[in-house]
């Protein structure tokens, strides 16, 4: 196997949502005949793409796998941009896998790397900074993880008064900060990030973005933890009425959603509606949620404590023997 050899398609969806497919080889074939200095380039920026074609299918060994074969191109020039990003992208796999030491190590690297630099890309920090976090609170170090969200969040300030610069990447660690401050028991403060990431989303016009709808499931989480009933059902509705406008209807992200929206119904006592939801629900479960997963874990133990909690311990039931098939599907596609 070469990588500029490769024939793993990468899918793409044109306006009218038809799926194209190019391959690496491609790639590199047309952007050496158009400009040969240039082919390398090209092929570092197509890589990350390959990756997560895995990662999306939930085959975590192939895409690391695939990252160390390209390990050569990004390091060969020595540009510490290169290398962090390589870092950033081979450490992803190693974090699906559950592999989280190793993930650590090489989101630290990345952000030191990143930080080091005289022109810092404060968007790359920021994500590497929010899935540091995000790995230090699956080890247990919570105090670490808070204060690398703080970080990252407080890395993605607007340039000056006004500008559009980074605001959306704000909201992104805003929304992943305020999911940690909730699993933290700190409900009012995961509310106020999940305001300012709405507030951020809505300034930009991205209020159509798949992401929006993760700031409006914040919003509902925090209402149910509160029993705020009503406005938790009117944000979850609204999280699914934008992911049904912006993807497919069997989209991975539809699966914290839905859980989040039965969830609601089922703490309001409309058990037939929240019946009514399941079916799709497990359409989209069975084959492996990628890196949706996490999402839909975090929503399903949420979930489960609070129906616990009200003495619906049949509806709990019936998360867990969702969450607990899903996980089976996972481990059978990563091999872990």
């Amino acid at each position: 196997f070469t990588p500029t050899g490769a024939r793993w398609p990468l899918l793409l969806f044109d306006s009218h949502c038809q799926v194209n497919t190019i391959t690496l080889q491609e790639i590199d074939t047309k952007e050496a005949q158009r400009n040969p200095p240039y082919n390398d380039w090209l092929s570092l920026r197509s890589y990350p793409a390959f990756g997560w074609y895995h990662v999306q299918l939930g085959e975590f060994q192939k895409a690391k796998t695939f990252f160390q074969s390209a390990r050569d191109r990004w390091f060969k020039n020595g540009d510490p941009y290169y290398i962090a990003e390589w870092k950033l992208e081979f450490a992803i796999p190693h974090y699906y896998a559950g592999e989280f030491k190793e993930a650590r190590e090489l989101f630290r690297d990345a952000a030191g790397l990143n930080a080091g630099r005289f022109v810092v890309f404060e968007a790359k920090l920021s994500r590497a900074l929010t899935m540091l976090a995000r790995t230090e609170e699956k080890l247990g170090n919570f105090d670490a993880a808070r204060q690398a969200h703080e970080q990252s969040v407080a890395t993605v300030q607007p340039i000056r008064p006004g500008s559009g610069m980074y605001r959306i990447e704000r909201a992104d660690a805003l929304c992943q900060y305020g999911s940690f401050l909730l699993r933290q028991n700190e409900p009012a403060e995961a509310r106020l990030a999940f305001q300012e990431a709405i507030q951020l989303r809505e300034a930009t016009a991205t209020a159509t973005h798949p992401d929006y709808a993760v700031a409006l499931l914040g919003l509902a989480d925090v209402a149910a933890y509160q029993d705020e009933l009503t406005t938790a059902r009117l944000h979850a509705q609204k999280a699914i009425e934008v992911l049904e406008t912006a993807l497919v209807p069997t989209h991975p992200r539809f699966a914290p959603a839905l859980v989040t929206g039965i969830s609601i119904y089922y703490l309001a006592g409309e058990d037939d509606k929240a019946e009514a939801m399941l079916p799709r629900l497990e359409s989209i479960l069975g084959s492996a949620l990628g890196p949706e997963w996490d999402p839909f874990a975090a929503a399903i133990k949420h979930y489960i404590g609070i129906l616990e909690s009200e003495g619906q311990g049949d509806a709990a039931a019936r998360l867990k023997e969702l969450a607990e098939r899903e996980l089976r599907v996972r481990r059978e596609t990563a091999g872990i």
